[in-house]
């Protein structure tokens, strides 16, 4: 899949805050946290599957649709 972000490889660490992986330091709470992933409550479970995208559009590029089939769910609309 191409990078359709190429631009934000230049951007200083300070506003990195999209990257997984790109720590800050969140007074509100006193502690470091990845700046993907700030609200502890929110952390998905062991049993929970992450979808990692990689643009704005909703989930075109990501492995949604063959997850979806591979467990018989059916996205119809009601």
């Amino acid at each position: 899949m191409q990078d359709n972000f190429t631009w934000a490889r230049g951007l200083i660490d300070d506003i990195k805050g999209c990257r997984p992986g790109h720590l800050r330091y969140y007074a509100d709470i006193e502690a470091h946290r990845d700046c993907c992933a700030i609200i502890d409550e929110l952390a998905p479970t062991a049993d929970e599957i992450q979808l990692p995208k990689r643009g704005y559009g909703a989930f075109l590029g990501t492995a949604l649709d063959s997850i979806l089939r591979d467990r018989n769910i059916s996205m119809a609309l009601l």
